[in-house]
Order: C-alpha cells, then structure tokens, then sequence
C-alpha cells in the first residue's frame, strides 16, 4: 500500500513538474535585439539621456512579451562614424534600429552600405526625401504635413485672402510653399512676400497673415512696430512658436494662433521618466519637446515588441496603421495655441486634419 502511494505521489510530482516546465517555455519571451542611434557628444546630446531613460522604461515594462537587448551608438558626425556604428549593429544581428534625431545624420544612416536589412523607426521629426531606395518608418509628422495642417486649419476660418510672409532661410522657404499651396488647394487667396521687403510688408492688404520663420521673426516684428494690427488674424509656423515676453512687441501677438504636433505623454510617464534619469528638476519643464521624444522611443519600442509577439518576427511592422505605405506618420493630431498680451501662448484647443 505505501509502495503505491509512494508512485501515485511520484507520479503526480512528475506530471506538475513538467507542466510547470511547459508553461514556462510557454512564457519565455522571445528575444528583441535593438540598435538605438543617439548623440553622446555635440550640440544634441542632452537628449540622449531622455532617449536612454525611455529606452531602459520600455525594457522593463515589456519583459513579459520581448526580451529587449539594447545596443547604443553615436552615428557621430561623418560617413566613417556611422559606418563603424552601424557594423557593431551588424554584427550583432539587431532586429530593428531606432534611426537619429537630427536629419543628417539620418540621411548618412540610409545612404551606408553598412545599413542592415532591418526596420528602421525614426523618433524625431526630420527631413523628407532622404532616400528614395529605404524606408523609415516615422512616429512624427513631417514639415510637409504640419504645414497643410495649419493651412486646412487657416481656411475653416474662412478668410478669402491670406499673406505669406516668409524669411529666406530653406526651412521658412519650404514651410511657405507647402503652406500657400494647401491655402491655394482650399480656393485660399495667397499673397507672398519675404522679409527683405520690410518697408512693402506695411503696405500688404490681407485679411490674415501667416508669419514664416524661425528666431528672423523677432527682428523684423521689432522693425515694424504695430504691423501685425493690419490684420484681423496673425498665424505662426512651428518655427516661430516662442516665448517673446521679454520683447517690445509682445502684446501685439495677442491672438495669434499656430498648431503644434500634439505631445500625448502623462505625469506618470515624465515622473517614471525622471526618476530613471536621477532628474527630478524636469518635471518643472512639463511641455519640453524631450518627454514626446521619451515617449515615441518607448512607443517605437512597444510597436516592435508587439509586432513580434504577434507575428514571431518584424517583417509586418511596417503594415501598422500608424504608418502610410510610404512609412510617414498617419495619425498627426495637433494642439492650437495662443498668444496673451503678455508674449506667451498656451493650448486652447486640439485640430485633427483628418476631420473633415
């Protein structure tokens, strides 16, 4: 009798024992090697810690699904130093790679014969048309897209004449073209000038005026006190969204309206954030474009980790409803801001340019 209750316990040790050992080759998550291209040096290597932070978040709160191994790099500043980066990301065999933020070094990523034949998500806004034979798979909108969206924006307000007034620079040159071409689309009519012109800009009869630059814009509003009265409306590009508080001009930018990309990032996020950074000094700066950059490298690092689960494999990753077939951002969603006398702008509002 206690021989067979001796085997009926043995056999029951064994059967819990295998089934233990099944579940977890069950739950093992498969592996996800990623090759993460950030500035450790130059003008942009203060974001690399927040890269980083978001990077080790994402490695930890996906352990249940991808078994995240990161391998970080500098792309540096020429051919050669992204070549020997994009080697390392070779021989370790990435299954994907998060590209840099700034658009040359971009551009120098997706020109190397090096480039492994994996996906690659770029984080940050950069240039379009940087390779006509690869894609990149992108979680921010473009210039391009920004722009058609403050021009569907500018025409619901039904203006029949509008100003463009652009500083020469490729950006402001690039963001007035896309933006006249959209308001022209809507049956917009489009007047366009360049700051050179400072004394004919008093002259412009129009019923909004959109100003086109970047840090040109404070010089020419201090040169032409009082011009932005001329209008009923004042818009402002991305590239002039700034606190002009200190300036003379400021109250006259009362009422002036521009569209940013919206940044979905919570208080949980940027304090999880922080506190993996040994920074808690950045959460006094809530609306830094560095938690969106945080949050799109922990996204970009979710979508994958999904995909694989999924799919056992990345080759689907690029089908993601996130992402048009040419590997652009599909679902830009921008907040509306607004400039008080007092030379600051706040959100009042949200625009989404797929609504009709």
């Amino acid at each position: 009798m206690k021989r067979k209750a001796l085997i009926a316990i043995s056999s029951v040790v064994l059967l819990g024992l295998a089934f233990y050992g099944s579940s977890q080759a069950r739950t093992i998550a498969p592996g996800l090697k990623v090759g993460v291209l950030i500035s450790s040096s130059g003008p942009l290597y203060f974001a690399g810690g927040f890269q980083k932070a978001a990077t080790e978040l994402a490695k930890k709160d996906l352990a249940k699904i991808a078994n995240l191994e990161i391998s970080y790099q500098d792309p540096g500043d020429s051919e050669m130093e992204t070549d020997n980066a994009l080697k390392i990301f070779a021989k370790n065999k990435v299954d994907l790679i998060l590209a840099p933020i700034d658009s040359a070094a971009v551009k120098r990523v997706l020109a190397a014969k090096e480039l492994p034949d994996v996906p690659l998500i770029a984080t940050s806004s950069v240039s379009e048309n940087l390779s006509k034979e690869k894609k990149l798979l992108r979680l921010a909108s473009t210039v391009s897209q920004d722009s058609f969206a403050l021009a569907k924006y500018i025409s619901k307000q039904d203006h029949e004449n509008v100003a463009v007034v652009a500083a020469q620079d490729d950006y402001s040159k690039s963001v007035a073209r896309s933006v006249s071409f959209a308001l022209s689309l809507r049956s917009v009519r489009v007047k366009n000038h360049f700051f050179s012109q400072n004394q004919a800009l008093r002259g412009i009869e129009a019923e909004a005026l959109v100003l086109v630059s970047m840090e040109q814009s404070a010089d020419l509003l201090a040169k032409l006190p009082n011009w932005l009265a001329s209008f009923d409306r004042v818009y402002l590009v991305p590239g002039n969204l700034a606190n002009y508080s200190s300036f003379s001009f400021a109250k006259e930018l009362a009422g002036a309206t521009g569209l940013l990309p919206a940044e979905e990032h919570s208080q949980s996020f940027r304090q999880r954030l922080a506190s993996q950074m040994g920074r808690p000094e950045i959460l006094s700066a809530p609306n830094s474009p560095m938690f969106g950059l945080a949050k799109r490298t922990y996204q970009a690092l979710a979508l994958a980790a999904d995909q694989l689960s999924q799919s056992n494999d990345l080759s689907g990753l690029a089908k993601n409803d996130l992402f048009t077939a040419e590997g652009f951002f599909a679902k830009p969603r921008y907040s509306v801001v607004r400039y008080s006398t007092g030379g600051v702008y706040s959100v009042v509002g949200s625009f989404d340019p797929k609504i009709p």
